[in-house]
């Protein structure tokens, strides 16, 4: 029985990892912070957006959808690092579009 709950143990450890390991992270200024009617959340744009080419049909913006769990939380750092000329940092799914956009999954503010 312990060598039973042991495999299941490493199993979920390993595809904890492997999608963990699929998400790919970005650097960059906010160049263009916008809402545009008939998408779902704002629209970003950051100095170098080569990193995500490929992800989506769509590769000149990001988006922060509004039904995002912390949409009200990251609007606010992305409001605050436009602002402040802060770099952020978000993190992506390859493939995870909304609108056509790479959809941001995570995001934080740099010093």
């Amino acid at each position: 029985m312990n060598i039973l709950k042991f495999s299941v143990f490493l199993l979920l450890c390993f595809s904890a990892s492997a999608h963990t390991g699929s998400q790919v992270g970005i650097r960059g200024n906010i160049k263009i912070l916008l809402n545009y009617e008939g998408h779902n959340g704002p629209l970003i744009q950051l100095s170098d957006m080569s990193v995500t080419n490929g992800f989506c049909p769509r590769n000149d913006y990001y988006i922060l959808p509004k039904n995002h769990q912390y949409f009200r939380e990251n609007y606010a750092v992305l409001l605050s690092a436009k602002l402040t000329g802060t770099p952020v940092s978000f993190v992506f799914t390859p493939g995870d579009c909304t609108d056509g956009l790479p959809r941001i999954a995570h995001l934080a503010l740099e010093n």
